[in-house]
């Protein structure tokens, strides 16, 4: 690495923030990059909000200003709005570790390590915003937007799950979702409460038939479930079949 000192680094770096801000689409204020030196370190920092990823602020600084950039550091920072959407995709990706009691293991640490490879995170639809809303609303506690801390929104999904911020969110429930809500049992209640995994198809069907005080309500979505159920036993049916007629006989002819 070269060690040369750079003419005007100062003011190539603030112009590379802003072109680079440009760029990348990031027009809020919060949301530029930002460079910022270290009196104590006599280090650049380049910090940013949500926006692209730290590697592709990087190359874009270094196919830029290769000589201004040695050494500059990049730090990202995420809103509260990405760190809740990152801790719910997390939770509900199904690749925690979970402890001998079943309960899944998620931290700062591991929401922003999903984070760092997304660019520009936003909810995929309204259901997914409702869901991030209804999160960070809490965690904020009336402060004010961006106010709480990574901290306080994994301690929230964690102790409490993301089954009761889908519900104050007042996204609409899919049948199976709105039938697990009523009927999952106690074995199944740590996976929907924590990460909004329903029942089976199969189980939630047969919840509702066992039970004699099913609503209106209730009985249309286990209806709604019967051409997914049909799917679901065919390829069980096809499966079954498969076993009986056990492997395709070898002739001799195929045979070396």
């Amino acid at each position: 690495m070269s060690t040369r000192p750079v003419r005007d680094r100062a003011g190539k770096l603030r112009r590379l923030a802003y072109t680079l801000s440009v760029k990348y689409g990031l027009e809020g204020r919060h949301e530029q990059i930002e460079p910022q030196y270290d009196d104590r370190t006599r280090e650049w920092t380049f910090c940013w909000v949500d926006g692209p990823t730290v590697e592709q602020i990087k190359r874009a600084a270094r196919k830029e200003q290769p000589e201004a950039v040695e050494g500059l550091r990049y730090e990202r920072r995420f809103s509260s709005a990405a760190f809740a959407l990152g801790a719910v995709r997390l939770l509900r990706s199904g690749t925690l570790e979970k402890d001998r009691y079943g309960t899944v293991y998620i931290s700062e640490m591991t929401v922003r390590e999903a984070l760092r490879l997304v660019p520009h995170p936003r909810p995929g639809d309204d259901r997914e915003r409702l869901l991030v809303e209804a999160i960070v609303t809490e965690a904020n506690d009336g402060h004010g937007t961006n106010w709480a801390s990574e901290y306080t929104i994994v301690r929230l999904v964690r102790e409490r799950g993301l089954a009761e911020f889908l519900r104050r969110s007042g996204a609409e429930l899919s049948p199976i979702e709105a039938l697990t809500a009523r009927y999952v049992s106690s074995q199944g209640s740590a996976a929907w409460r924590e990460q909004l995994e329903p029942m089976t198809a199969l189980e939630a069907f047969a919840a509702v038939q066992a039970d004699p005080k099913a609503t209106p309500e209730q009985i249309k979505a286990a209806l709604a479930l019967v051409p997914r159920l049909r799917a679901e036993l065919d390829l069980a049916a096809e499966a079954l079949q498969a076993r009986v007629a056990g492997p395709p006989a070898v002739t001799s002819g195929s045979q070396r």
